[in-house]
């Protein structure tokens, strides 16, 4: 009696056959409206009614009573609205929140479908869209409302419609109300909290703002410890040949090519969805995992739910053979020009080889603050003796984007002995085996390109033999903050 009661009085996520159900997936397939579905009941995806149909698909079913009754509040919040007003400073994040202030219950939908949905006075109707979106529902309570309204806050999300009371806000679930307000956290955040649904099921909820300039998916493996698969969108800035980049540090995060969900199949080129799976972890998100987007606000949702796991790892057909880890190596692919990305390789003993290289090419990327790692060349030589101090100048000076490696917790070589160059900014050491040779090297954006050699000078204490950072001149030329792996330190 009491679930029934909880059924039909309570603002909750609603299946195919108008049930109140505590959490569900729903994914639509490419090149049409066709939906599957998983809930925490099932053991696998199963078909439903197509995103067209406004009453038997759980997604629509659950937004009619949003619609239809006044007395329910709801904001809707999405990076490209529904009347195709787009935003790029703000966050990538895409979402529905409608709530009961009288049973003080409600849903979230995260999703990852541009424009939708509409506002309460337009015709309601789902997107046309060739890409496969994914829709993440979870039935909430009021300390599930306030912790989305800190979510928001921090994240800074292009908020195009909300009829929430404004007194209920500021007074239930302040954060939401500055949220809705355009008020937001202006410190570098990224912050992981325990997600409770109102039936109890627990999320690990993790969210950053553009100021922190993380990548989230390679933070979520790492503060789950768990190496991650993920389906996203990989291409940069619309090109279709300009790949995202692979993680692969102490736990890597690898990026899907191709999947297969019942009888349906499509390639990561047809996916907009936003979706990882781990060893325990399944997480969905509304941001994707691309160097463009370091600098965006965005959260990724994961829970432990063996079924749901096992059902998106059965969908894997294969990786994007491009975007993998080596198995003994630490990295692989790193986010490279596409006009530099040449000849990747792994090997046991070095890291994989850069770019355009007469002996040795160094790229910025693998200046992490790890010791003793080896490099190599193209030619497979192995550079090792290679030791990381924390670039503090670049903390000093207060700017991250001109510094020669960037991004404060990036590294740069020291001296052997201890010692330090007389200008960390200019000098850098590499010993390659013990012939002691040292190469030049010209720091571009974005890219590390071989220099033309021209002249030692003296830079450290010990009378070290080093090469200035510059081309022809001589002269410096910083690297401006571009397409930057993370530092474990920034996770």
């Amino acid at each position: 009696m009491i679930s029934y009661i909880y059924s039909i009085c309570a603002l909750s996520c609603l299946n195919k056959d108008g049930q109140a159900i505590d959490w569900y997936v729903q994914i639509k397939k490419n090149k049409g409206f066709e939906a599957i579905y998983f809930d925490q009941t099932t053991n696998d995806f199963e078909h439903v009614a197509p995103m067209t149909d406004l009453n038997l698909n759980p997604i629509m079913k659950t937004l009619n009573p949003v619609y239809e009754d006044d007395s329910l509040f709801y904001m809707l919040f999405n990076d490209k609205t529904s009347d195709d007003k787009q935003s790029s400073s703000l966050a990538h994040q895409k979402g529905v929140i409608a709530f009961d202030i009288v049973s003080q219950t409600g849903v979230y939908i995260l999703h990852s479908t541009p424009g939708w949905p509409n506002r309460q006075n337009e015709t309601f109707d789902f997107t046309a869209d060739d890409y496969a979106q994914h829709f993440l529902c979870l039935s909430i309570d009021l300390p599930a409302l306030q912790l989305l309204g800190e979510d928001l806050y921090v994240t800074r999300p292009q908020i195009y419609y909300n009829s929430f009371n404004a007194e209920f806000l500021e007074q239930q679930a302040n954060y939401l109300f500055q949220a809705s307000q355009n008020k937001y956290d202006k410190e570098k955040t990224t912050k992981r909290v325990d997600f409770f649904t109102r039936g109890g099921q627990k999320f690990s909820l993790t969210y950053k703002n553009s100021q922190a300039s993380v990548d989230i998916w390679s933070h979520v493996a790492l503060s789950h410890k768990e190496n991650l698969k993920v389906e996203t969108w990989l291409r940069e800035n619309g090109n279709a040949k300009a790949k995202s980049y692979s993680y692969c540090g102490e736990n890597t995060v690898e990026l899907v090519g191709l999947v297969q969900f019942l009888n349906y199949t499509w390639k990561e080129t047809s996916d907009h969805c936003k979706w990882g799976v781990g060893q325990t972890l399944a997480c969905f998100a509304d941001i994707n995992f691309q160097v463009s987007q370091l600098n965006r606000g965005g959260s990724v949702m994961c829970v432990q739910s063996p079924s749901l796991q096992a059902a998106l790892s059965r969908a894997i057909v294969e990786l994007d053979r491009d975007m993998l880890c080596c198995a003994s190596n630490f990295y692989k692919n790193v986010p490279i020009s596409e006009p530099y990305k040449h000849d990747y390789e792994c090997l046991d003993t070095c890291l994989f080889p850069f770019i355009y290289d007469l002996n040795l090419t160094v790229h910025p990327t693998m200046f992490q603050c790890y010791s003793c790692q080896k490099f190599t060349t193209r030619h497979h030589t192995c550079v090792d003796s290679c030791s990381f101090i924390n670039n503090s100048i670049c903390e000093e000076l207060g700017d991250r984007t001109n510094c020669p490696f960037v991004n404060g917790d990036q590294c740069v070589f020291t001296c052997e002995n201890g010692s330090e160059p007389n200008d960390q900014r200019e000098c850098i050491k590499i010993n390659r085996g013990h012939t002691g040779f040292v190469i030049g090297i010209s720091v571009t954006i974005g890219v590390v390109v071989i220099g033309t050699i021209v002249g030692v000078i003296i830079c450290c204490k010990r009378k070290q033999k080093y090469r200035k950072l510059g081309a022809k001149t001589g002269e410096i030329t910083p690297f401006k903050y571009g397409q930057m792996r993370l530092s474990m330190s920034d996770m």
